[in-house]
């Protein structure tokens, strides 16, 4: 018999047998009037990581800049695949954020793609 399990960050927890399966909201979380809905995902206890968690690992260099608020919130399709959109810049002491490297990130996480101002094109870099 399943056993389900609700923590205070939303996260559900699905016991079968020895398997455990996590349902998480993903960074689309959205409201609706006054209620909040959370867009869930499924995975298999430890093997999933966050579009930004992939990001960091395939380019450390990330982590020396800011993230936009609205990263992740935004969707794209790319080579027919939709994906999630980061934007990488400066926070600047007034609050503003400049956009300097926009990245994305596919659903099933398996293709990165960085955005070139230049060519205005999405080029794939894994």
């Amino acid at each position: 018999k399943p056993i389900l399990a609700v923590s205070d960050n939303h996260t559900i927890e699905v016991h079968v047998g020895d398997d455990v399966f996590m349902l998480e909201p993903i960074y689309g979380v959205t409201t609706l009037g006054t209620s909040t809905l959370y867009d869930f995902t499924f995975r298999e206890s430890n093997t999933y990581t966050t579009p930004y968690e992939i990001l960091l690992n395939h380019l450390p260099e990330l982590s020396d800049y800011a993230i936009s608020d609205d990263s992740f919130s935004d969707k794209e399709t790319i080579d027919g695949q939709e994906c999630y959109i980061a934007y990488f810049g400066t926070l600047h002491e007034t609050g503003d954020f400049t956009r300097e490297r926009t990245f994305a990130v596919s659903e099933d996480s398996t293709s990165i793609y960085e955005y070139d101002v230049v060519s205005d094109a999405w080029h794939k870099i894994n």
